[in-house]
């Protein structure tokens, strides 16, 4: 019971981080590839992912995506499960 609580938790956590690069890329007025460039990620891709939820990514992930909105990685996590 434990593990699926713990699953859908984060499957949640993924989700919200995701809108949460979503809302940014579009107040930067980036597309998805631009925000991929700016951040020194592989693609448009793998932004498409990460915003929709699909993608596990690491702490070097959530600082390059920081650097590249220009914003403190603290507001990529700025939500509430």
């Amino acid at each position: 019971m434990y593990t699926l609580t713990l699953e859908a938790d984060f499957k949640k956590f993924k989700i919200q981080f995701g809108q949460n690069v979503k809302r940014l890329r579009l107040s930067n007025k980036y597309t998805q590839d631009e925000l991929a460039v700016a951040s020194e990620l592989a693609d448009g891709k793998f932004i498409s992912r990460i915003e929709s939820g699909e993608k596990d990514i690491q702490l070097l992930t959530i600082f390059k995506l920081a650097k590249g909105l220009n914003v403190a990685p603290k507001i990529l996590l700025d939500f509430e499960i």
